[in-house]
């Protein structure tokens, strides 16, 4: 089976005075390259903030639990 291509793309996130504030990166699925029918509903991209793994890291260290 054909896998589907990714890439990278880069933001620069502005304040309201119009200077940098931040800059983003996320890893795109290339879904031109897919075919119509075929595993085509079966694409999605897990999306996590930062704050949240750092909350469930400090969590599992609290509880003692095992992290993989």
């Amino acid at each position: 089976m054909k896998k589907i291509g990714v890439k990278w793309v880069f933001k620069t996130k502005l304040n309201e005075k119009g200077e940098e504030d931040r800059c983003k990166a996320m890893l795109i699925a290339k879904g031109y390259a897919q075919q119509f029918g075929f595993g085509y509903n079966e694409v999605y991209a897990h999306l996590v903030k930062w704050d949240t793994i750092c909350i469930i890291i400090a969590l599992a260290t609290q509880m003692n639990w095992p992290i993989y």
